[in-house]
């Protein structure tokens, strides 16, 4: 999911690009309204590097977390969710929560970079006033991510202690 959802914004950045002027508007304030200004080539960059920057990160790390010494990880009872005869299955679900978590993110920001692109080929006053919908899916779906991630490694079975390793 996270490949596709980068692929649709590599799709969007190439589709865009040469449509936008060359001077365009980067930023906007609370009211939607036009705030900063940069460069067509500026903003290509800030989205190419934004999109490389999640892809790298939620698709690199966990390919690479799996191999660090448990004592770095900070996860509520570690030791027992770890243990070698569940690490595989917690690592893989942390492998797949990253792995959404970075599709979503990367979602929002091509629904936020999409809405900054529209506004500058066609000065669409409504490609900013509606950035609220993707700001309000990214949260919702990060409580949810992160409801999801705390009720997987919250207290292990059959303990009653309320200790956290």
């Amino acid at each position: 999911m996270l490949l596709l959802v980068t692929a649709l914004g590599v799709v969007d950045l190439v589709v865009e690009l040469p449509h936008l002027p060359e001077e365009v508007v980067t930023q906007f304030d609370f009211d939607g309204q036009p705030s900063g200004h940069g460069t067509r080539s500026g903003l290509s960059w800030g989205h190419a590097i934004a999109m490389a920057a999640v892809l790298l990160i939620m698709g690199g790390l966990p390919a690479v977390l799996p191999k660090l010494p448990l004592a770095l990880l900070n996860v509520p009872h570690k030791d027992y969710w770890f243990a070698p005869e569940r690490r595989r299955r917690s690592w893989a679900f942390v492998q797949a929560w990253m792995a959404w978590f970075g599709a979503l993110t990367q979602g929002f920001m091509l629904a936020i970079f999409h809405g900054i692109h529209r506004f500058n080929r066609a000065g669409d006053p409504d490609a900013t006033a509606v950035s609220w919908i993707p700001m309000a899916v990214y949260f919702a779906g990060m409580g949810i991510g992160l409801f999801l991630l705390f009720a997987r490694f919250g207290k292990p079975p059959g303990n009653p202690g309320s200790d956290i390793d």
